[in-house]
Formats: C-alpha cells, sequence, structure tokens
C-alpha cells in the first residue's frame, strides 16, 4: 500500500531516557509490521524482525481475535486445496523450511468441523504465519533487501489467502 503510515508500521526502539534513572532500553528488538493498516491491524501481515542473534522474516496471522480465527479456518477447510497448493508450493517450503507456524495448537479439532477432515491438522491452529530466520552477517549483507522481497514474495500468497478470509462476511 503506497499510503502506509511508517509511524503505524514501526516499532519504537526507545524510549525518553533523558530524565530516567533507569537507563535500560525499552526493547531490544526492532520490527516492522507491512499490512493495509499498521502494526494494530488485524489484516494478515508481512513482518521483519531485528535483533541481535534474532532476526527473522515472514509473514501470516500471529494471534487472530475469536471471529477472525474462525474465518480463517472456515476458509481453510472450505478451500483446502488451495491451502495445501500454497503451503505445498517447491519455492514455499524450500524457503519457509518449517512450513507454517502456530501461536499454539488445540487438542482436538473445533467442534464445527469434521474430525476426519483432511485440514484438520490445520484447523487445530490458533495462528498461521512464516518465519525465516537470518544471520546477523545476513540482515547487514548487501543483498538483505533482495531475501526480504523474496521472502515477502513467497509468502504473499498465503497473507492473501488470510486476508481474503478475515474479510469474508
Amino acid at each position: 500500500n503506497a499510503y502506509l503510515d511508517p509511524k503505524k508500521c514501526i516499532t519504537r526502539l526507545n524510549r525518553d531516557l533523558r530524565f530516567a534513572k533507569d537507563k535500560t532500553p525499552y526493547k531490544t528488538d526492532y520490527y516492522i509490521v507491512l499490512n493495509k493498516n499498521g502494526k494494530n491491524s488485524p489484516a494478515a501481515f508481512y513482518y521483519l524482525h531485528i535483533e541481535p542473534d534474532n532476526c527473522f522474516v515472514g509473514g501470516g496471522v500471529y494471534n487472530p481475535l475469536p471471529d477472525q480465527l474462525k474465518k480463517i479456518r472456515q476458509e481453510i477447510d472450505y478451500a483446502f486445496d488451495e491451502w495445501t497448493t500454497i503451503i505445498k508450493d517447491k519455492t514455499f517450503m524450500k524457503t519457509f523450511p518449517s512450513g507454517i507456524n502456530n501461536s499454539g495448537v488445540l487438542t482436538r479439532t473445533p467442534k464445527e468441523f469434521d474430525e476426519k477432515s483432511p485440514a484438520s491438522e490445520f484447523l487445530k491452529m490458533k495462528g498461521f504465519y512464516t518465519m525465516e530466520k537470518l544471520t546477523d552477517k545476513e540482515i547487514t549483507s548487501a543483498d538483505t533487501f533482495d531475501k526480504i522481497n523474496f521472502c515477502f514474495k513467497t509468502t504473499k500468497p498465503l497473507v492473501d489467502f488470510l486476508n481474503r478470509a478475515i474479510e469474508n462476511d
């Protein structure tokens, strides 16, 4: 989106320390969230996290609200062939070897879905996102932006799928 406000997409690295006795940093990490309305938006996102020895890039939905989670699960169940095409794509699998990460998993398939559904494994998830680790050397290399851009492009079908689900009424 050409009209994203950088203030809505980037976290503050530090608080005002001028008059504070405690000079410890507010945060030791810095991240950028790109989506329709910035870091506080419920929409699926592209994400870049920068922190010493813990840099990564990816996208998706980390911890959706209950109504959004229900919509995402319904879309996965309804369009499971499309979902499978996205996550089994060779480039996707090579770029994100850990596949779809989640922010928690239910022990059982939600009651509104068939336990024997081929989508059952994904219907139990509470989040749906990709993550590619970057070393400190990679994040400071000349081709960093190419790698980040490639990861974002590879994640785009997932982000589009999730946003379609979230926006579906």
